[in-house]
């Protein structure tokens, strides 16, 4: 689904494509992270079409950003959950560029509680991103 995005975005209908990406993000672990990598690329090539389908997304990335481990989680199972956690995260950046986005409610409280209760994990993403961002040459085709 991911190569679809770099070469047949023109020619692929993007409403049942993006139904597809939000299943993933209340999929397993694995499906979710490759979700959340398809969300982003998505705000950045047909931000409408996502903001369409917001209170589906949303839904699904606040129960993500507000899963807990069990008491007795071993170290991978934490660690694992902080990494799908970021993974989340970064689709929430992606989100909040999208300028209607945050017209939506339910973004906006998905938002002040990411910066609420992310807001270690949440800042350092917001910072590379934006280096990203700022440091990206237009005339780069690489």
């Amino acid at each position: 689904m991911y190569t679809l995005l770099d070469w047949c975005v023109t020619k692929t209908d993007m409403e049942p494509f993006i139904n597809q990406v939000s299943a993933g993000l209340g999929d397993h672990y694995d499906i979710k992270i490759y979700a959340h990598l398809m969300l982003v690329r998505l705000c950045a090539l047909t931000p409408s079409t996502v903001v369409q389908q917001l209170d589906g997304i949303i839904a699904r990335i606040a129960k993500t950003v507000k899963t807990k481990v069990k008491a007795e989680a071993v170290k991978q199972e934490i660690e694992k959950n902080d990494e799908m956690i970021r993974s989340a995260l970064r689709a929430v950046y992606a989100l909040s560029k999208i300028p209607d986005a945050e017209s939506n409610t339910g973004f906006v409280q998905l938002l002040e509680y990411v910066n609420k209760t992310h807001a270690s994990k949440y800042a350092p993403i917001v910072k590379e991103q934006e280096n990203r961002l700022s440091t990206h040459d237009p005339m780069d085709t690489s």
